[in-house]
């Protein structure tokens, strides 16, 4: 393994008529959704289905997830609506998932796709937007998460134009029966979603923005978006393991991947929680498709300790 200061980072690409849809989910769907697609693979056959560890997602994300919110959010997602307005005028209603199947005693989440929703997530050839994942997950707002998305879409450009109506459209704001509006007010919407999204991006990602908004009459009605590519630093994006986490990763690298606490200790030392737990999910996957024997061997020579 290299160390965090060279490691690979795990990108995501989506078709931008994703990123530009008309949907809401929580920050755990996202997160959810995230991790699968990380794993997509431009050959994988249709019925593949996806592997989750439960732990391991609540590991980057640093926060404990019960077993009930798991369900309860994998159940929205199969559930939850995504409006595409395609390049032929058609407008595309499309489910992001098909199946969500626990495997008992393993803290495992298979997930399979939906099959309209394919396209847009493997056949992408020039319309598509690329983030980081654990840039992504890093973010604790639902409104963050999507807003890196729609700024990282226009990181070349540097600049984002779009009504506020447009965005609250897209951020499901707006009810589309009754039109009625959260966050009506603009200062309830400027502080609870923009103001949000500028901090966390700014303290979690490799964007930040500026903005500027024009009024027609006395509502705002649009809003532009200043994008900036932050440098980053050997220590962007890396957080030091407090005491309760380092304890976990300590007692998961001894019990689940059979080191010597000293081993453990070591790693803990030299590693970031974002590259252990990166590491420790493709050891996962290895194990799982029985790619290792010796478990404890395979992870002491992957950190090279």
């Amino acid at each position: 393994m290299q160390d965090s200061k060279s490691s690979k980072k795990q990108l995501i690409f989506q078709d931008n008529a994703i990123t530009t849809a008309r949907y809401s989910m929580s920050a755990l769907e996202k997160n959810i959704m995230y991790m699968v697609m990380a794993q997509l693979g431009k050959n994988d056959p249709a019925d593949r289905y996806y592997q989750i560890y439960a732990r391991d997602l609540m590991d980057r994300t640093n926060k404990e997830v019960r077993y009930v919110e798991f369900k309860e959010a994998t159940s929205k997602l199969r559930e939850r609506e995504i409006t595409i307005l395609k390049e032929n005028g058609n407008i595309l209603q499309i489910g992001l998932i098909s199946s969500a199947e626990y495997i008992k005693g393993e803290g495992i989440i298979e997930i399979g796709l939906d099959p309209k929703i394919r396209p847009y997530l493997f056949e992408l050839k020039e319309n598509f937007t690329t983030f980081e994942l654990n840039m992504a997950l890093s973010l604790n707002s639902k409104f963050s998460k999507r807003l890196y998305e729609m700024l990282a879409q226009f990181r070349s450009t540097k600049i984002l134009r779009i009504s506020v109506n447009e965005l609250k459209e897209r951020l499901k704001l707006i009810d589309s029966k009754t039109k009625e509006e959260q966050y009506e007010k603009w200062s309830a919407f400027e502080k609870y979603v923009i103001k949000v999204a500028q901090k966390e991006l700014e303290k979690y990602t490799d964007i930040t923005f500026e903005y500027e908004l024009s009024k027609t009459g006395k509502r705002f009605t649009d809003i532009v978006f200043h994008i900036k590519q932050k440098p980053i630093s050997e220590d962007t994006n890396t957080q030091a393991v407090p005491t309760e986490g380092a304890k976990r990763i300590i007692e998961r690298l001894t019990t689940d991947f059979r080191l010597r606490n000293d081993q453990a200790q070591a790693i803990i030392a030299q590693f970031s929680v974002q590259d252990i737990n990166r590491t420790l999910y493709d050891i996962n996957l290895k194990m799982k498709s029985n790619e290792v024997t010796n478990i404890g061997a395979y992870t002491a020579k992957t950190f090279g300790i």
